[in-house]
Parts: C-alpha cells; structure tokens; sequence
C-alpha cells in the first residue's frame, strides 16, 4: 500500500520501490539498482482508492557501454508497456511516460539488460485523483 504522508513537511526518506502521497501528489523514487538480462523489479506498488495521472522517466544511470536496455510496465500482472533505450554516450533525460495508473491495482515497473549487468531506475511523478 501506497505511504500516506500528510502535509508539506513529509521528508524523503530514500529510495525505494514504494509510492509515497503528499496530500493530491505522490513520487518513487527507485535509485540506483543494478539489473542483470533478467528482469529486475524497480517500482512495485498497490494504488489506493484514487486513479493517479503520472509521468515516468526511465533512467540509464550506465553512460557510454554500447549496450540496450528494457523496461517494462504492468499493472495487476498484465504487461502494459515495454520501452527499450538504445545504446548510450550519455545519461538520461529520455522523453517521460504518461500514464494513468487505475485505484486498487498492482504497478510495476521492471528493467533488464541485453547481456551485461547495467545500472538503471525510474522515477515517478503524479497527482492523485479521488
């Protein structure tokens, strides 16, 4: 379940596959993780009783490796995106994920390398919606 955080004052507490909500906005925050060919979860989270309007931005924290990378998005199981970022020189911003996130559901967010292990994340940006 999402953690409900009331107030201006809420203080980051780190990285983390959870949602965090700020009275009608939340963020996560993956960080830094390590993913191998396999896929590796970045974000994983129950919705509360609001849909919630994000904007997701893949990041490619490995510069200059020559190698692809994978992202995935599911909510409640089904996969519901799939992106891939081309061999980099350099690292993010990419272009931002719109999505809308259904209340009471599952999301993930999971990411994997073609043959190497790689360093990536996501961050989540959104307003909630009652």
């Amino acid at each position: 379940m999402a953690k409900e955080r009331i107030g201006s004052n809420a203080i980051f507490s780190g990285p983390q596959k959870g949602l965090t909500t700020i009275d009608k906005h939340c963020y996560a925050y993956s960080g830094r993780v390590t993913v191998t060919t396999s896929a590796t979860t970045l974000l994983d989270f129950n919705t509360g009783k609001g849909y919630i309007l994000a904007d997701i931005q893949p990041t490619y924290f490995t510069a200059d490796t020559g190698e692809n990378v994978f992202y995935e998005i599911y909510i409640n199981g089904s996969e519901i995106y799939a992106s891939e970022i081309g061999s980099t020189t350099a690292t993010t911003p990419y272009q931002d994920i719109r999505i809308l996130i259904p209340p009471l559901s599952r999301f993930e967010v999971k990411g994997y390398a073609a043959s190497a292990d790689r360093i990536l994340g996501v961050t989540l940006t959104g307003k909630v919606y009652k």
